[in-house]
């Protein structure tokens, strides 16, 4: 089974690479999970996967008319890697995924689209994979008295 989720490209300034104020970075790394929490809960309303994932994704980057770098876009796989992680911090807490530990996830392919598509706005496309034959047990929560 694979679930496909189209995602908003990250704000801009949301990678290690960001030189800007840690307050503003964070602001977007929250609003960036939030908004891929919201877009998950429709694929996450059967539960939780019980399978390790392997999360593909590719990169639709073409620019609206008049846009001036208000999005990150990618170079290398690495980065790209790295700017989804609130994105993969927001499916598991939309409840889609038990967790993004090596255990839960792993990443697939990387797909790298400059093009531009009257019909269809940038963003990137996770194609989440379910791996049957790696069956995931949750963490225990620890009870305190």
């Amino acid at each position: 089974m694979i679930y496909e989720i189209l995602i908003p490209l990250p704000p801009a300034g949301v990678t290690a690479h960001n030189s800007g104020h840690w307050r503003s970075k964070a602001n977007k790394v929250k609003e960036y999970r939030e908004t891929t929490r919201l877009l998950a809960l429709g694929d996450a309303r059967d539960g939780t996967i019980g399978y390790k994932v392997r999360i593909s994704h590719v990169w639709h980057l073409g620019k609206l008319k008049g846009e001036k770098g208000l999005y990150y876009r990618p170079r290398d796989e690495a980065n790209a890697c790295q700017a989804l992680k609130p994105a993969v911090d927001g499916l598991v807490d939309a409840g889609l995924l038990f967790d993004d530990s090596h255990e839960y996830v792993t990443w697939g392919e990387y797909v790298r689209d400059p093009g531009y598509a009257e019909d269809r706005k940038p963003g990137v496309v996770l194609w989440i994979e379910v791996l049957l034959g790696h069956p995931v047990r949750p963490k225990a929560k620890k009870v305190t008295k």
